[in-house]
């Protein structure tokens, strides 16, 4: 149950830093204006949508291996729950993602991003992303799996030789 628990709180926690500032943006900046069209023009909603609904049956298939007592209707109740109480979440995340943008590029750089989004080249990206994020999310989580593995031992011996009691 603690694992579980665990695992539940991983997921609050890689999603809370972005949430944690405010969730309003200076109306009258111009480059949060333009990164907001570059994230609505570009569907960002939808596929962060779509990235939380590939990673919701490994969450709920995490959750059944740590309490496998569950039936499959309260697995469902936990996968709903999550999913509503995380999609909520999704405006916050663009508010905090155009701030990102708007950060990390000038007026001139997101003007170009925009314009390669509407460009031909841009619309397939576009389309392409939900089933490039769909294919890539259980092999993302997969491949971390495996490096968690890998380095649980080494990680657990390093502690050991410093001493922690594990």
């Amino acid at each position: 149950m603690k694992a579980w628990i665990a695992s539940v709180c991983l997921v609050a926690f890689c999603s809370s830093p972005v949430l944690a500032q405010d969730g309003a943006a200076p109306a009258a900046d111009p480059k949060i204006e333009v990164a907001t069209k570059i994230l609505e023009e570009s569907h960002a909603l939808d596929h962060m949508s779509a990235a939380l609904d590939a990673l919701l049956p490994q969450m709920v298939n995490l959750i059944k291996r740590q309490a496998p007592s569950l039936s499959d209707e309260q697995l469902k109740m936990v996968s709903d729950m999550f999913s509503e109480e995380l999609k909520a979440t999704l405006p916050k995340m663009m508010t905090a993602n155009a701030r990102i943008y708007a950060n990390h590029f000038t007026l001139d750089e997101l003007k170009a991003i925009e314009q390669f989004y509407e460009s031909p080249v841009g619309q397939k990206v576009i389309a392409e992303t939900p089933a490039i994020i769909k294919e890539a999310t259980p092999l993302g989580v997969a491949l971390g799996r495996e490096a968690a593995i890998e380095v649980l031992p080494k990680v657990i011996e390093r502690l050991r030789q410093q001493g922690v009691k594990i």
